[in-house]
């Protein structure tokens, strides 16, 4: 480690008793050890069929969430869908918002008629109405303008991922 450059930043967790140990060295296995964690934790600590999300969620009667795990104070717009994706606390989903194999970390807004696919989105991040997000990273603090397509990209300012 000595030759590599000091701005790189490394993470490693080790579980151990249960024998968990997972690499996440590129957004795709960080997003599959995160559904692999949501897996272990519903195994762990919910009941059969329970839903793993957190009773103070507001949720449109016409939204709907499976196969996740919600934080507290999280507001879902009318015909918003959450699937198998993660969401930190106090996030805010507007209308018509679909996504699909998510990480959302705290305090995330997304605006009204956005898409988001495998991505993953830094806290107190903004995305503006109308965006399409496939396999995106969103940095923290950033806003996405509105109608942004964008596909494999890294939506970063000088803030940077943490």
């Amino acid at each position: 480690l000595e030759d590599e450059p000091a701005d790189n930043l490394r993470c490693y967790v080790s579980l151990r008793d249960g024998g968990l140990c997972i690499r996440a060295h590129t957004i795709y296995t960080y997003l599959g050890a995160n559904r692999h964690v949501m897996r272990e934790v519903g195994r762990l600590i919910l009941k059969k069929g329970e839903p793993a999300v957190h009773r103070s969620v507001e949720k449109h009667a016409k939204s709907s969430i499976a196969d996740c795990l919600v934080g507290e104070g999280v507001k879902v717009g009318e015909r918003c869908s959450i699937r198998k994706s993660i969401v930190g606390k106090h996030c805010t989903f507007g209308a018509n918002v679909k996504l699909a194999n998510c990480v959302i970390m705290d305090h995330v807004t997304v605006q009204d008629n956005c898409t988001l696919q495998n991505t993953v989105v830094c806290h107190n991040a903004y995305i503006q109405a109308g965006c399409s997000l496939k396999d995106c990273q969103v940095g923290v603090k950033y806003t996405v303008a509105a109608a942004t397509d964008a596909k494999d990209e890294a939506l970063v300012d000088d803030e940077g991922f943490l």
